[in-house]
């Protein structure tokens, strides 16, 4: 039996499927039609295998002739070594994996290989059961003499040209690889294209592309093999062709990722998804009322588990992500971001029967919206592989609460980084010294002081604040700013206090620069009265929605008094210096989380731990009860030393509606 494959891509995964398939006889040969190596793990030790194999005929591929030629180029006549451009297009086309293998080789397998590179033909003419074929990678060598003058050789003409307008000769058939069949059908995963026009089969069906579901491509890959004495084809089996497929911890991460960066509750966005879609939902729904809501609210909240899957899938994952610098750092990161078998999922189930709405949420990130009120618009989302996993992990999840088994499985099992918890500033700093230092790089211990004891002698209630002014005017503000900024160390020199603030502070002062500086009655007026048009006059350094500093004016029939606000820890230390630059000054200030300001200088804070997923800000519904205003996932550096000092809070697990269990 004679057999044909092309473009492998070191995938020998796919490469095993076909062997298994076709049974290959020691009588038997196979011709693979070159580009064995690249974008896949297993191109050096695939080609290895091949070379041993005494009934496989290999033909030289385009991804062949970058290895020879980055490997094998001389220095140009400036002195200048060439490789380096060689290397790069190499690189560039998924190279890098097959250079770190081969470099672990001895020198004298490393000649035996590329020795055997050199020596592969272009093109082979064979007959089977009377028919003549001439394989080739890319084309006919007999073509050159009619090209364009773009390849400056035969060689590269043969493994590179992608003339696809062509015909074989009479007589003949050709079969090809190089151009996968992609780009002449619209089949997902890829099938065998047979020009019978031009006689010309196209055997390459993606074996390079990656076969996780989802993959940004659109479309799937695999390996093709045309037995020729039948034309019986074969193809590598892939998860994408199997129904009973569950997709695999870092495609669920990958998809979710993808629907959470969707516009969900926009007034003018409404998702709409496929019919298969639609079906899993509406059983995931209807699942779901087995389980009892969360209090009042219409929400259902579990955890779910998926396979991570082989790291074979992984490094799929990351073919046009840029590979780290060997296998061995991206097995490394993969065991960083999937540590055990098992990954974990925090969903919430949402369905509101009174107006039909329905949503799904995955890590904290919304990823399914189902609104009625709203209309459609676009086309609709094939969610199906996702929503498949979904549906398959809640009836594991119930099937494990009916049997009495989930309660102790999430509490043995469930990662610290899906956990919510506290821990003291100390204990972090103690761990991690050098945030510590930094955090203290520019206070003094002289000036931790005077501020511990400022803290400690200011009132609870603002009205009882010593020293309120009885009058004030906007220059008055400026200069309490002013007081600020030189403190900072801000560049000042030469500007009056109306200017420092114009260039420091947020810009959108509500009016404050229009009114009569020195007025007393117009800053009163303006203070009490003024149109509100979303400005933030008070915000005297500017900043993110939770890292600004704000200096605000009130009043009280006691008098004026000023609120500096500015607890996030990036501005901790400034705030202090503003707090003890206007206290020197006896002016009126209170320094709102004053008392939490002074325990995160002792190292006293609770910090609130928020599991993976969520974003660390505005996190204080986390921690009812508490007052936490600072807020951290986990580290990636040593989480395990960090968690045992946290305190974890209890986990609240789903049950079963009345009835309902076993």
């Amino acid at each position: 039996m004679k057999y044909v494959m092309s473009d492998i891509h070191g995938n020998k995964r796919r490469f095993e499927s076909i062997l298994e398939q076709i049974a290959l006889r020691d009588e038997d040969t196979l011709y693979i039609l070159g580009d064995v190596i690249d974008r896949h793990p297993d191109g050096i030790e695939l080609l290895q295998r091949i070379m041993d194999m005494p009934n496989v005929q290999m033909l030289l591929g385009n991804h062949e002739v970058m290895m020879l030629n980055a490997l094998s180029a001389p220095e140009n006549d400036e002195g200048q070594d060439d490789r380096s451009k060689e290397m790069w297009l190499w690189y560039d086309n998924g190279g890098q994996i097959t250079h770190y293998d081969f470099q672990q080789l001895t020198n004298a397998e490393q000649d035996r290989i590329l020795q055997y590179l050199k020596e592969l033909p272009l093109n082979l003419e064979i007959e089977v059961e009377g028919r003549k074929y001439l394989l080739v990678h890319a084309s006919p060598i007999s073509w050159y003499r009619d090209s364009d003058g773009k390849y400056n050789s035969e060689r590269d003409f043969a493994v590179w040209n992608r003339n696809l307008f062509r015909s074989a000769d009479e007589g003949t058939t050709i079969i090809m690889g190089h151009t996968p069949t992609c780009h002449m059908l619209d089949e997902s995963p890829m099938v065998l294209f047979h020009d019978r026009q031009a006689n010309i089969i196209h055997i390459d069906c993606g074996s390079g592309y990656p076969n996780y579901v989802g993959n940004e491509y659109g479309i799937h890959g695999r390996l093709c093999c045309l037995r020729l004495d039948d034309m019986e084809i074969f193809y590598s089996l892939e998860n994408v062709t199997d129904p009973n497929y569950v997709l695999k911890a870092p495609e669920i991460r990958k998809t979710a990722r993808w629907l959470s960066n969707l516009d969900y509750g926009h007034y003018n966005f409404s998702a709409t998804y496929t019919e298969s879609s639609m079906k899993l939902l509406d059983e995931i729904f209807s699942l779901a009322k087995e389980i009892a809501p969360m209090g009042n609210s219409a929400a259902r909240e579990l955890y779910l588990t998926a396979d991570r899957g082989p790291f074979e899938l992984y490094w799929e994952m990351m073919f046009d992500s840029g590979y780290p610098e060997t296998p061995q750092e991206l097995h490394a990161e993969w065991e960083h971001h999937f540590p055990t078998p098992l990954d974990w999922f925090h969903c919430v189930l949402l369905d509101d029967p009174e107006n039909g709405y329905k949503g799904i949420i995955l890590n904290h990130k919304q990823i399914i919206e189902i609104n009625p009120r709203q209309e459609p618009c676009g086309f609709p989302y094939d969610v199906t592989d996702l929503v498949h996993w979904l549906l398959t992990a809640l009836k594991r999840t119930i099937d494990m609460m009916r049997q009495g088994s989930y309660a102790e499985f999430v509490s043995r099992e469930l990662p610290i980084r899906q956990k919510a918890g506290t821990v003291k500033r100390s204990d972090l700093w103690a761990l991690y010294p050098d945030l510590r230092d930094e955090f203290f790089e520019d206070l003094t211990q002289k000036q931790v002081d005077r501020f511990l004891s400022a803290i400690k002698g200011q009132p609870a209630d603002l009205e009882e604040l010593p020293g309120q002014l009885r009058s004030m005017t906007a220059n008055d503000f400026y200069t309490f700013c002013s007081i600020g900024y030189k403190a900072l160390g801000y560049a000042v020199k030469g500007q009056s206090p109306q200017e420092q603030y114009k260039k420091y502070a947020d810009g959108r002062d509500d009016g404050l620069s229009e009114i009569n500086p020195d007025s007393p009655e117009e800053f009163h007026e303006w203070l009490i009265n003024r149109d509100r048009h979303g400005g933030h006059p008070w915000e005297i350094c500017r900043g993110g929605n939770s890292t600004h500093i704000s200096l605000y004016v009130c009043y009280e029939d006691t008098g004026y008094s000023l609120i500096l606000a500015g607890s996030a820890v990036s501005r901790t230390i400034e705030t202090i210096k503003i707090y003890l630059a206007l206290k020197a000054k006896n002016l009126p200030v209170f320094l709102r989380d004053g008392d939490i300001l002074a325990q995160r200088v002792t190292g006293e804070e609770l910090i609130g731990i928020v599991p993976e997923g969520v974003v660390p800000a505005y996190c204080s519904t986390w921690f009812p009860g508490q007052n936490v205003i600072s807020f951290m996932n986990l580290p990636d550096d040593a989480p395990e030393k960090l968690a045992e000092k946290c305190t974890w809070q209890e986990i609240v697990l789903p049950q079963l509606k009345e009835g309902e269990s076993a």
